[in-house]
């Protein structure tokens, strides 16, 4: 661990947890109540189901939840740049007549 380096309790579904953080920790707490919510959402979607089932799900949703965003991401960054291409041709038109 490097001398930034702190450990931060967070609890996930019941369980306490230490997490190692070079930040604040706010960002650790922050994550750990998001996949928290995510779990017990699951869980009363999902009665009966093992705590490690319950998990799994909760990951699947989260990775499908980014991977959602980042594709969304990456289309709207081609289309900021698609226009700002667009955008400095009309200039360059300009500039030249």
């Amino acid at each position: 661990m490097s001398k930034a380096s702190k450990v931060v309790r967070v609890s996930v579904f019941g369980r306490e947890y230490p997490v190692t953080t070079e930040g604040n920790g706010d960002s650790v707490g922050e994550v750990a109540s998001y996949v928290d919510r995510k779990m017990k959402e699951l869980s009363r979607e999902t009665e009966g189901l093992p705590s490690g089932r319950v998990a799994v799900l909760a990951c699947l949703n989260i990775a499908d939840e980014l991977l959602r965003l980042q594709k969304s991401e990456k289309k709207r960054r081609k289309a900021l740049v698609e226009r700002i291409d667009s955008l400095i041709g009309l200039i360059e038109q300009e500039l030249v007549s």
